[in-house]
């Protein structure tokens, strides 16, 4: 399970999300970090400074949270200060970016942390935003899917998904390729890194020895949730109108 290789933690409680509100600032103090929430992370990918967080009905194009007058506890200080995966809380596929060096304070998320038994974070993130990881999720989880088609990626779920440790050659060709998605969406959030997402599957599918007919059902079970989707959607759409 994903708890073996790692802890698995909620960033707040709901009442200290409400609390930290009334501190949060757009602009930078020793010691406050970045602030995240589930409205601005995407795949690989924060959107701080880019997209606002919304948080108590006020916006922040570049949040910060300063700890001590925040009364941020010592346990969650210690999970913010740590180099992590941030996940997004409810989304159609999970989504998590990569906090390699602890500059992030986050809301309404869950945090990955302490990696275990010589597994780098970076295969960690690409494991996470896989498609297999994904299969495993709404194998697990699909009958939880709220309206609209979207998953609570929350902490007691997130720890038992299946995980598999990688060789040392997988870990280190996953991980350069999330280096390299994750340097291309620090330039831009938009820039397409479709080719080395599909590496990444192809080598997940590899560590865990799936056939091709194997690989073609995951694959195939991921499109017609999304295609299943769309049309859902798009029949709302015609109502509201």
């Amino acid at each position: 399970m994903l708890s073996d290789a790692a802890s698995i933690n909620a960033s707040s409680t709901a009442a200290e999300s409400d609390s930290y509100g009334a501190y949060i600032r757009n602009k930078p103090s020793p010691d406050a970090p970045k602030l995240v929430n589930t409205g601005t992370i995407e795949k690989f990918v924060s959107l701080w400074g880019i997209e606002e967080l919304t948080h108590a009905g006020n916006k922040y194009l570049t949040p910060y949270l300063p700890l001590k007058r925040a009364a941020v506890t010592e346990r969650r200080e210690s999970i913010f200060k740590a180099p992590k995966l941030v996940f997004a809380k409810i989304a159609r596929n999970c989504e998590a970016f990569l906090d390699p060096t602890g500059e992030y304070a986050s809301v309404n998320t869950n945090c990955l942390y302490g990696v275990k038994e010589k597994v780098s974070l970076e295969f960690m993130a690409g494991y996470c935003n896989s498609k297999l990881f994904m299969f495993f999720y709404g194998q697990f989880f699909g009958a939880l899917r709220m309206s609209g088609g979207y998953y609570q990626f929350q902490a007691p779920q997130l720890r038992v998904i299946p995980f598999k440790k990688p060789s040392e050659a997988i870990d280190s060709a996953v991980s350069d390729l999330v280096k390299r998605i994750a340097a291309s969406k620090k330039r831009d959030p938009d820039a397409g890194t479709i080719a080395f997402e599909r590496e990444i599957d192809r080598l997940v599918y590899k560590l865990y020895d799936l056939t091709s007919e194997e690989i073609a059902i995951i694959e195939e079970s991921l499109v017609e949730k999304t295609t299943g989707q769309e049309v859902a959607d798009d029949a709302a759409l015609e109502q509201e109108t």
